[in-house]
């Protein structure tokens, strides 16, 4: 068995380098501050339903909560702009981002955010506001708040553990697979096989907020059967894509079959892309100051897509 533990001793994990694949990249800073109630760890649940992982949290001492998205695919943290705006948040400057969808989305700047969360609180020198329409989530904990922490989601216990990565040392029997970032994504390598195509090795953005298994270009040269869909939905235009079933998906060790794939979304800066249909079905451990996610099977690890 398996556990997140807090020691007095960092464990750096060691990372091999995948064959075929590049060594990971440096982790980027994060300028967010952490302080916890007791100690250097908290934990809470989370709710788990559509396209991830949902909680509570306070916002500038407010006394109404609002409800959160863990997504390890945005590169900083968001809020709704109506809800900073209810909240008495000042509102300024302006900038874009890309989204899933094809072309740019416009967004705002909120400076000195507190989030209080059970058991720890963060401060956020400026996170960035967009219309979240009628979104569940009022918020999006991105790259800039996942940073700070070792965060240990378990998918069975429906838990969240959030952890200093000083005090952090992983005991289990899961593997770790090294993370190239970019933006602020954290992509990790995986082999991917579709009917009648050779596998091909690739690096994969680990999105905890979409609900999708995998998705990879590959897919459009598959010669098993395919279905036209609208892919990109979420931030920007939705754009024409197809999508299948992968013979199998290969993250370290782990093989997954006949997982699920679409292509392709219109930002371009990505191409291959896992999401909560993969994930749930592991203990996921984000040690992003050591540059790995750690993988260990969960109780629907064998489950048929």
């Amino acid at each position: 068995m398996s556990r997140c533990a807090s020691t007095l001793t960092a464990v750096l994990f060691g990372v091999a380098a995948v064959s075929g694949f590049a060594q990971s990249d440096q982790v980027p800073s994060s300028s967010v501050k952490v302080r916890y109630v007791t100690g250097h760890s908290t934990s809470f649940s989370f709710n788990l339903h559509g396209d991830g992982i949902f909680f509570s949290a306070h916002i500038n001492g407010s006394p109404t909560p609002i409800t959160f998205k863990l997504d390890t695919g945005a590169g900083s943290s968001y809020l709704d702009t109506r809800t900073a705006q209810t909240l008495g948040l000042t509102i300024g400057g302006s900038g874009t981002i890309h989204g899933a969808g094809a072309g740019a989305v416009a967004v705002q700047y909120v400076d000195n955010v507190q989030i209080d969360l059970p058991g720890v609180t963060t401060w956020h020198p400026q996170v960035k506001t967009l219309d979240f329409g009628n979104s569940e989530e009022k918020g999006l904990l991105g790259f800039d708040f996942i940073r700070q922490f070792v965060i240990c989601i378990d998918y069975d216990a429906h838990s969240l553990t959030l952890l200093d990565p000083d005090d952090f040392s992983y005991t289990g029997s899961g593997e770790g697979l090294p993370i190239r970032f970019q933006n602020g994504w954290p992509l990790i390598p995986g082999t991917i096989k579709v009917a009648g195509v050779p596998p091909q090795n690739d690096f994969f953005l680990v999105d905890s907020a979409s609900g999708d298994d995998v998705d990879h270009p590959i897919i459009q040269r598959s010669k098993g059967k395919l279905t036209p869909i609208n892919t990109g939905n979420g931030y920007g235009k939705p754009v024409p894509g197809v999508i299948g079933r992968v013979e199998t998906f290969q993250l370290g060790k782990y093989t997954l079959r006949n997982a699920r794939s679409a292509c392709c979304g219109g930002n371009e800066d990505i191409k291959g892309m896992l999401g909560t249909g993969i994930l749930r079905r592991f203990k996921v451990t984000l040690d992003y100051a050591h540059s790995r996610i750690i993988l260990e099977p969960g109780k629907d690890y064998s489950q048929p897509f």
